[in-house]
């Protein structure tokens, strides 16, 4: 519901293509499909595993890949999404080259959403059992966003309101 609360007034109905970059199993998959229209919607991931969920969920348009190294042309995708993939990419500057490879496969005009934790401090077991590698604070999300080109139309700390509980 937050995500939608964020996306719904930059996406109205139309026919997209859409890349989910970091698909896991499936979910958004399913969910990015009020987006999509008439138009498709790819996943990629780099765990086999979560490929073959993918397809017994009878998606179809899959590819097994990383975020750092998409296997399509330029300015293919209306829309991509992230949602907390740059964080669990091992090595130093590997989110960097998968924002890189995030800008070079959207269309001009086209939306990107990059969703990931936030504040290096609120690192918890949470993130060690994810293999989380990194967090953000907004202005190193957005500043990363913006050194490749993008516009930020908005960031947020979107569970903002929980804050002061998990501080």
């Amino acid at each position: 519901e937050i995500t939608a609360s964020l996306l719904d007034s930059f996406l109205p109905q139309a026919d997209r293509t859409i890349l989910d970059a970091g698909c896991g199993t499936g979910g958004n998959l399913e969910w990015l499909v009020r987006y999509s229209g008439k138009g498709h919607i790819v996943g990629i991931d780099a765990v086999p595993l979560a490929i073959e969920f993918c397809r017994t969920r009878k998606h179809q348009m899959l590819s097994r890949a990383s975020a750092t190294d998409l296997p399509f042309a330029d300015e293919v995708f209306d829309l991509v999404t992230s949602f907390d993939v740059l964080v669990q990419i091992p090595g130093e500057g590997t989110d960097d080259q998968s924002i890189e490879e995030m800008w070079r496969v959207l269309k001009p005009g086209g939306i990107a959403f990059v969703r990931g934790p936030a504040y290096r401090w609120m690192r918890s077991g949470h993130d060690e059992a994810l293999d989380t590698v990194r967090r953000y604070t907004l202005d190193e999300l957005g500043g990363k966003l913006e050194r490749v080109g993008f516009k930020v139309l908005r960031k947020t700390y979107a569970n903002g309101f929980l804050f002061p509980a998990v501080a």
